[in-house]
């Protein structure tokens, strides 16, 4: 995982790849985590991620509520749709269909096409 910050703009991007499964959650965890603090808008890059499960799901969607809170932006860059909509898929899930109740102004699932 590689988070890239532009000092200008305070726009970072998370460069994530390979398996993304609930064995590396907490180090995405973490990384979402410490991006708060150094980017107002965060694209998670997926272009290079192999497998996604719920467990990383999840995250992202907490993350998305969390950065929603402190008036910041999270976005996926569409590169990564692909592996995306399989997991939403995998998981029982669909891009119409939110994981939490009362989600968020802009979910995570509207920019996948």
């Amino acid at each position: 995982m590689i988070l890239n910050i532009e000092e200008s703009d305070g726009t970072g991007v998370l460069s994530l790849s390979d398996n993304l499964t609930i064995e590396r959650a907490k180090a995405l965890k973490s990384v979402l985590t410490a991006s708060l603090d150094k980017a107002d808008v965060l694209i998670l890059d997926l272009s290079e991620v192999t497998d996604l499960d719920l467990a990383c799901l999840q995250l992202f969607c907490s993350a998305n509520r969390t950065f929603e809170s402190l008036d910041k932006q999270l976005t996926l860059k569409n590169n990564g749709a692909d592996i995306y909509k399989k997991a939403l898929n995998d998981a029982g899930y669909s891009l119409d269909q939110c994981l939490a109740e009362n989600c968020c102004e802009k979910c995570l699932w509207e920019e996948i096409e």
